[in-house]
């Protein structure tokens, strides 16, 4: 296993032996610790109910104590009831005992597998379904206890107790947790970058073959959200926030508005991530770890990638084929993820697309609803399934070279199409209205209409355009970027959204700042055709790109 970095948290050095739970401030992490001994001098205590035990692991937590050990416990004695003048465990005077209970301060519950090792010897327990844990046969003494879990790894976290006193004969009981959302927040968030919101996104970003930090990659997290104003009326505005890997692979975004609802990505100079959703709605803190691909990673140059799927030509139809896919930078590489696509009701979908989203390679399902797709880049991707009458599907993967991945993918039904006789007149009117058809009828430009775009199926933005002519789909990044491929001006494109233009912050944020189904109708310009309304000072050689909103048409169909 490689070898992580942590961020060690310790309890300060004056722990009593108390009764009841306190919370200690830790440097500036929150950690419960509640510390009692279950056999006070002058009476006997009664011990917290017995979970399971642990024996001794083969490898002592004081030769790797940041790698979080990963076996079983062996055997799980049981505890014989109290009797005079011995502890409830049985224990000799020459040993003593600890149980706990492991709190997911985070989340909130309990933290089920977590690793609690005693410094210094080599017994270690892990919590069960409950939390709770026990350990026996530590040597009496003065020693610091341990906390691993994936939890912790996913932020860079390790926590460790001060030493605690364990006296012969008895047992102590210890509450042990994560640092609170509020405490994470504090200790990783100045207060400046705090002014603007109390959400916080933290994680790594990790080589996803080997597992090792990805330093200098850069986190972005995009959200849009509504502003309104006497100048601007009301409109939806863009917003970003940037974070840069670490030397461990750690990362933090902070200042998001609480509730905020948006996508967080990882980005090399040679690699992007799928876009994650994230809803801060629940919980102020959202933890996403992302592994971005090895550099044999790379792009060819793909315009029918059936062909490159299957390294055979298509024999000649009868009836005239499908548009091919206009795009570049198509990657592949060492990874497979096969699986099975159902319905709702369970039952194989045959004939469904299959893809990931930037990969080269691509194929359709069998008639039991299998598929194999081969030569993935790996990494954070996204899978993506159509098939006609089910609503398309995103699906976030994780992919390595290491092993195949199998999945499931459920595919929900189309929603219902409603009787357009009523409204049909009404959309053309307003697409007349905002000078759509008159534009169309002149042909001077490339037009899809709301019924032509729900045609192609678009999971993202950029699929509405993979066949537009003169319109490229570039993935050298790793994400979808839309080009222009016929434009004096090179590969520029401008966006006018509702009569408004729109400049992306990176490329590709297209995606992320709508979805294709708000779309009632899309326009496309190259160079010197655009209409003068949606012409840009300095910018008139770029492909522009029109998209009417049915907000804006006013069709709610």
């Amino acid at each position: 296993m490689p070898r992580r970095s942590h961020r060690i948290v310790r309890l300060p050095s004056a722990v009593t032996h108390v009764r009841s739970a306190a919370w200690l401030v830790v440097g500036s992490l929150l950690v419960m610790a509640h510390v009692a001994s279950a056999q006070q001098a002058g009476g006997g205590g009664t011990p917290m109910p017995a979970p399971a035990t642990t024996t001794s692991p083969t490898t002592s937590p004081t030769t790797s104590p940041m790698t979080s050990p990963t076996t079983s416990p062996t055997t799980s004695p049981t505890t014989s009831p109290a009797k005079a003048g011995v502890s409830a465990s049985g224990l000799p005077p020459t040993m003593a005992g600890l149980f706990g209970i492991v709190v997911d301060s985070i989340h909130g519950g309990v933290l089920v597998g977590a690793v609690v090792s005693v410094a210094g010897t080599d017994r270690q327990g892990i919590s069960d379904s409950t939390g709770k844990f026990r350990i026996d046969s530590i040597p009496p003494g003065s020693y610091r206890l341990a906390l691993f879990h994936p939890l912790l790894d996913s932020i860079g976290l390790a926590v460790g107790t001060v030493p605690i006193d364990f006296a012969g004969g008895r047992f102590t009981i210890v509450a042990i947790g994560t640092p609170s959302p509020a405490t994470l927040g504090t200790s990783f968030c100045p207060p400046e970058k705090r002014i603007t919101g109390t959400g916080l996104i933290i994680g790594r970003v990790l080589d996803a073959d080997t597992d090792d930090p990805a330093p200098g990659a850069k986190v972005s997290f995009v959200w849009s959200q509504l502003e309104a104003g006497r100048d601007i009326g009301l409109r939806r505005l863009q917003r970003l926030r940037e974070a840069v890997v670490d030397a461990s692979g750690s990362y933090h975004l902070c200042g998001i508005p609480a509730g905020t609802v948006g996508s967080v990505r990882a980005t090399t100079p040679v690699f992007a991530t799928a876009d994650i959703p994230v809803d801060l709605g629940a919980s102020p803190v959202t933890i996403v770890t992302l592994h971005v691909a090895r550099p044999d990673t790379t792009p060819i140059a793909v315009r029918d990638t059936a062909q490159v799927a299957t390294g055979v030509t298509a024999p000649a139809a009868s009836t005239p084929a499908a548009p091919a896919r206009s795009a570049i930078g198509l990657r592949h590489g060492h990874s497979i993820v096969s699986g099975i696509v159902v319905n709702a009701a369970g039952r194989p979908v045959p004939g469904a697309d299959v893809t990931v989203q930037g990969a080269a390679s691509t194929t359709v399902t069998d008639s039991a609803g299998r598929f194999t797709l081969r030569g993935l880049p790996s990494g954070t991707q996204t899978l993506v399934v159509r098939r006609v009458s089910f609503a398309p599907i995103g699906m976030p993967v994780e992919v390595t070279a290491r092993a195949p991945l199998d999945v499931t993918v459920k595919l929900a039904a189309a929603p219902p199409q409603l009787q357009k006789i009523t409204v049909t007149a009404k959309w053309e009117q307003e697409l007349k209205k905002i000078g759509f058809t008159d534009r169309q009828k002149t042909g001077q430009g490339h037009y899809l209409t709301r019924d032509q775009i729900e045609e192609r199926l678009p999971q993202v933005m950029t699929d509405v355009f993979e066949t537009m002519p003169g319109i490229t789909v570039d993935y050298s990044s790793g994400s979808p970027v839309l080009k222009g491929s016929r434009s004096a001006g090179g590969s520029c494109v401008n966006y006018v959204i509702d009569n408004v233009p729109y400049h992306e912050q990176t490329p590709g944020d297209i995606n992320d700042f709508m979805h294709p189904n708000e779309l009632e109708a899309v326009e496309v310009y190259s160079g010197a055709t655009t209409p003068g309304q949606f012409s840009s000072a300095g910018s008139s050689s770029c492909t522009t790109i029109v998209i009417w909103t049915k907000t804006r048409v006013g069709d709610l169909r």
